[in-house]
């Protein structure tokens, strides 16, 4: 009589800690991102699920991905920073990629168009030691310079025409220019302005010298 007492109390618990877990396991609460039979089955980004199918919070900061068990030991950091020894730490200023343990900078933060300076400023350059560089672009079009060598910032490496859409280049001083012949031209080679792109849609070809020409009723039939 004692034992089947014992077996119903055990069934009614055990129904119970059921229904709490379905209960327990919300989508977006708790950590959990997907849900299935009352149980997690897949964590938010910051989280570890567990095997008992609930998530703990990575307790490290700027952590995606922890171990379960060791929630303090990181195994996947956020963008800006980096992994090592289990915990992340942030990559050097205006990076935003860097390598795991040694932290070198594998890319620097994207310029974006600044219209009050009417220019890409500030735009940053990576070294070759992995680090990141403002741009000290010369010349009468430098606000138009995108990126720059890091070793070298006066020297720029990629221009942009942001304003009116016009085909740059990057000339033979590392100053950006407006292509050389800019009719019909959507894109030109950086030294020496030659375009590479011509705007067909807009009736233009290739002239074989750097330039685009009017296709010819004769060129379209």
């Amino acid at each position: 009589m004692h034992r089947s007492v014992t077996l119903a109390a055990l069934a009614v618990v055990l129904l119970v800690f059921s229904q709490g877990a379905a209960a327990a396991c919300t989508r977006g609460k708790n950590g959990c991102a997907q849900c299935k039979n009352g149980l997690c089955t897949v964590c938010q980004s910051g989280w570890a699920r567990r095997s008992a199918g609930f998530c703990v919070k990575c307790t490290g900061a700027n952590c995606v991905r922890c171990d379960a068990l060791k929630p303090a030991i990181c195994k996947l950091c956020k963008p800006g920073s980096y992994l090592k020894n289990g915990v992340c730490k942030p990559c050097t200023a205006n990076c935003i990629e860097c390598a795991n343990v040694t932290g070198k900078c594998l890319k620097c933060k994207p310029a974006k168009w600044n219209i009050d300076a009417y220019s890409w400023a500030p735009a940053y350059g990576l070294t070759d030691n992995g680090l990141c560089r403002l741009c000290t672009p010369q010349g009468p079009h430098a606000g138009w310079c995108q990126r720059c060598d890091g070793d070298q910032p006066n020297r720029c490496t990629k221009c942009v025409d942001v304003n009116n859409g016009f085909p740059m280049f990057v000339d033979s001083i590392f100053q950006c220019s407006f292509c050389t012949n800019i009719i019909g031209c959507l894109a030109c080679r950086n030294g020496d302005g030659a375009c590479t792109k011509c705007d067909k849609a807009m009736g233009y070809e290739s002239d074989g010298a750097g330039g685009c020409k009017e296709i010819t009723l004769q060129a379209l039939f």
